[in-house]
């Protein structure tokens, strides 16, 4: 899995998400989302990024620990 593409596709789902005002209730959005439609294998992969990579949107790392 290439991980710039997980950064986008995880970045796009928080943006679209963007409506939640409460940043936990967002995170756990964004982590339904993934959970729901992604591979496990792609979620794999999304766990092993480093939280602190600035690519990454803060709501997204807020949902990896919610994965």
């Amino acid at each position: 899995m290439n991980p710039e593409y997980l950064i986008k596709m995880a970045n796009q789902i928080a943006r679209n998400l963007g409506y939640e005002q409460d940043n936990d209730k967002r995170a756990e959005k964004v982590a339904g989302h993934i959970r729901k439609f992604w591979e496990p294998r792609m979620i794999q992969a999304l766990l092993k990024l480093e939280p602190t990579d600035p690519q990454l949107d803060p709501c997204v790392v807020l949902a990896l620990g919610k994965l």
